[in-house]
């Protein structure tokens, strides 16, 4: 009776600390939740081997040079160290929130970290809070319990709907469209223009054709006689007919001694079509300049109007932190599962079809497919020892995706791996394993599941005829017995090697000379391993390489 009553007690203690951790106050509708657990951390360290560590100088060095501080301990920003610290994301499809929530020890001592002489602290009973909307918006509010920081960005695809954009009084500004537009137009008077000075009735136009530039590919150039033909020629043609006149003689020509380069052209532009050409560029360029003055205008009022309003949402989700009372992440079933008491750090995403789907404004109508239908959350833990880290993940499935992953899976490490590894001498592994034959079997259906709402219904028998010609070409079973599915990568060290290779001298002729030459090189010294039963092919890819 007495253990049965102890064992209640401490029930009773651990609940009541657990309700005492600020993961209450993070909001049920959390998409992404981020915990570092400082009792964890702090039971492996000392706080003074936390400061000397590379990590603790970095942070304090840099924290102490922004802050104009003379910063020596992590104590010193007055956080609760044996606590848990939070980092939490929502999502909307307006707007999204990036929120921490620390645990304080000392308020005093965070609060001259934060004491900024231009803006002014509100406070409300025993809770300060500074707005910063000139810092892209932010908002830091605290007690003396906890410190909240909250930052959010609004999602242009939201004003991009003509109802919302009409309710906030705030719209989205194109400035390329605009833009084209004001060129569309210019050009059109420029056409005009152009039209309007070339084709006046009855008007005499010279044409001069000027003298081509020397070829130096063909000898050959045409004589003077030749030259003072053609030009005779093209120029009586464009004149109005006349009365014969008596034929005279054309004066001698004179002996061109220097032929220089002239661009050739069909006719000469005329006085006054250049001076219609340069008013148009001038419109065109003064239009383009105003228009893009009267942009940055409209975008900066837009902007500051949507600042306003992100302040304004982010303003009562910091007040619903601190007043009110709401459903926590607590009553999620999948982020508790996802929870383990040994780890120092966790990360919990709630769906990674909510994160697809998060990004589906901008992806337009292929956004709103179920592209990672069928998967739920995921998860990831670090661990800490005395000695090492380790990471371990997890990802929820739905039924169907679950039984294909189950089979493929179903396949252990090769033990025979580990007489090729040196414990003492290894400093890092990878290792893998899954069911080759399972994998090829299973891909045309996962590839079904995942694309077939993607693509849509239209394409359903695209997709099966493509699934089954994977299925038909691949012989499952003989790429198993090459490829079995599981491989280890184990890293030895770096060692310092002489390396040859072949570069070019030139003596004073500039002439080649092919040269070896030898240097060092930091290379890793690795192994891979893999399983097979069939190695004839990995043979003669290895005596390939070899011979190449």
């Amino acid at each position: 009776m007495k253990k049965i009553l102890i064992a209640i007690s401490l029930l009773f203690l651990t609940k009541l600390n657990y309700a005492q951790d600020l993961v209450k106050k993070i909001p049920a509708n959390a998409f992404t939740v981020a915990t570092i657990k400082g009792d964890n951390v702090f039971k492996l360290m000392f706080v003074k081997d936390f400061n000397e560590s590379f990590l603790g100088k970095k942070l304090l060095t840099e924290t102490s040079k922004s802050l104009d501080k003379n910063l020596t301990s992590i104590e010193d920003f007055g956080i609760n160290l044996e606590k848990n610290m939070y980092y939490f994301n929502q999502l909307s499809d307006s707007i999204s929130y990036n929120c921490f929530l620390i645990p304080l020890k000392d308020a005093a001592k965070f609060e001259s970290l934060i004491t900024d002489p231009v803006k002014k602290i509100k406070k409300e009973g025993d809770i300060r809070t500074l707005n910063m909307p000139d810092n892209g918006g932010m908002i830091i509010k605290w007690n003396n319990d906890m410190m909240y920081f909250i930052t959010g960005s609004i999602k242009g695809s939201f004003f991009a709907d003509s109802a919302n954009s009409a309710r906030y009084g705030i719209k989205e500004i194109r400035y390329q469209s605009n833009y084209d537009d004001q060129i569309a137009d210019s050009t059109v008077v420029a056409v005009d223009s152009a039209y309007a000075t070339t084709t006046e009735p009855n008007e005499v136009v010279d044409v001069i054709i000027a003298p081509p530039p020397p070829v130096l590919s063909n000898p050959y150039t045409p004589s003077k006689k030749a030259y003072q033909k053609k030009a005779t020629t093209k120029k009586a043609s464009s004149k109005k007919p006349s009365k014969r006149k008596p034929a005279k003689k054309n004066p001698p020509v004179k002996q061109i001694e220097e032929i220089k380069e002239v661009e050739i052209t069909d006719a000469v532009k005329s006085d006054e079509y250049q001076e219609a050409e340069d008013v148009v560029m001038q419109t065109q360029t003064g239009a383009s300049n105003d228009r893009y003055d009267e942009y940055e205008k409209e975008r900066t009022e837009q902007d500051s109007m949507k600042k306003a309003l992100a302040m304004v949402w982010m303003t009562a989700e910091a007040n619903k932190i601190f007043t009110t009372s709401y459903e926590s992440i607590e009553s999620n079933k999948s982020y508790l599962a996802s929870l383990d008491n040994k780890a120092i750090a966790e990360i919990w995403v709630s769906s990674l079809q909510d994160a697809y789907n998060s990004i589906s404004p901008e992806l337009g109508t292929y956004g709103k497919n179920g592209l990672m239908k069928g998967y739920g959350s995921l998860g990831a833990k670090l661990f800490m020892d005395d000695k090492s880290f380790r990471i371990s993940t997890g990802l929820e499935l739905a039924k169907e995706q679950a039984d294909a992953y189950k089979k493929i899976m179903n396949r252990k490490l090769n033990k025979k791996f580990l007489k090729y590894i040196d414990s003492e001498k290894a400093i890092g592994f990878m290792g893998y394993s899954i069911d080759t034959k399972a994998y090829l079997e299973e891909f045309p259906k996962l590839m079904k599941q995942t694309y077939g709402s993607f693509l849509g219904k239209n394409m359903e028998e695209e997709i099966e005829l493509g699934t089954d010609l994977f299925s038909l070409l691949l012989d499952e079973e003989a790429v198993s017995q090459v490829i079995k599915g599981d491989a280890l990568f184990v890293i030895n060290g770096l060692n310092t090697r002489d390396v040859t290779y072949t570069t070019y001298d030139y003596d004073d002729d500039y002439n080649r000379k092919e040269v070896t030459k030898t240097k060092k090189e930091t290379l890793p010294d690795f192994l891979f391993m893999f399983s097979s039963e069939d190695n004839r092919l990995m043979n003669k890819l290895i005596k390939y390489g070899m011979n190449k």
